[in-house]
């Protein structure tokens, strides 16, 4: 084999080395995201459970309530700017939502 064929060899091998790792990556990224997707679905089933068994349902939902405004603040709001430069349009709007939602 000549130094032609040497260098074609040479750059099959890095492709399929290359090809080979990218495969490999996205293996584990599927599986990260399978794993992902497991634990919600844990979670969701936990909650559910803790909802049908529950004796009070009101301390419940005001903690739901507190959680989903806490997760649209963080979404939305910059804490390092001051408040007054907050998008409360914004926020208010996905309140909004969550509880037409919460209504269907």
């Amino acid at each position: 084999m000549g130094l032609k064929g040497g260098l074609f060899a040479w750059v099959a091998c890095i492709g399929n080395t290359i090809a080979y790792s990218t495969h490999s990556t996205l293996g584990v990224a599927k599986q990260k995201q399978k794993h992902k997707k497991q634990q919600q679905r844990i979670q969701v089933y936990a909650e559910r459970r803790r909802a049908l068994l529950s004796t009070d349902l009101g301390a419940q939902m005001v903690e739901y309530a507190e959680r989903t405004v806490d997760d649209i603040l963080e979404a939305n709001v910059d804490a390092a700017l001051p408040y007054e430069e907050w998008p409360l349009d914004v926020c208010v709007s996905r309140v909004c939502i969550c509880s037409v939602m919460g209504h269907g």
